[in-house]
C-alpha cells in the first residue's frame, strides 16, 4: 500500500529551516490539499509585522512511502 508523507519547509529572512515530516495520508490528493491548508494556517497565525519583515516562504511536498501489507 502506498502512503504519502507531507513534508514542509519554512524559509524566512533568507534562511531555510530543515524540512519536517508533518503527517501521513492515504492519497496524494489528500496530502497536497493538507499542504495548502497547513501553509495557510502558518501564514494566518503570523502577526502582520513579522510577515512584512521576514517575508516567509513555505515549501511542501508529498513524499511517497510504500508500506508493506500483512503477509508480504
Amino acid at each position: 500500500m502506498i502512503k504519502f508523507i507531507l513534508v514542509m519547509q519554512l524559509c524566512a529572512n533568507g534562511l531555510c529551516y530543515p524540512p519536517l515530516p508533518n503527517d501521513i495520508y492515504n492519497t496524494y490528493k489528500g496530502c497536497i490539499i493538507a499542504g495548502y491548508e497547513e501553509s495557510l494556517m502558518v501564514i494566518s497565525n503570523m502577526d502582520e509585522d513579522n510577515l512584512n519583515t521576514s517575508k516567509p516562504i513555505i515549501r511542501f511536498w508529498c513524499q511517497e512511502e510504500k508500506q508493506q501489507g500483512l503477509g508480504t
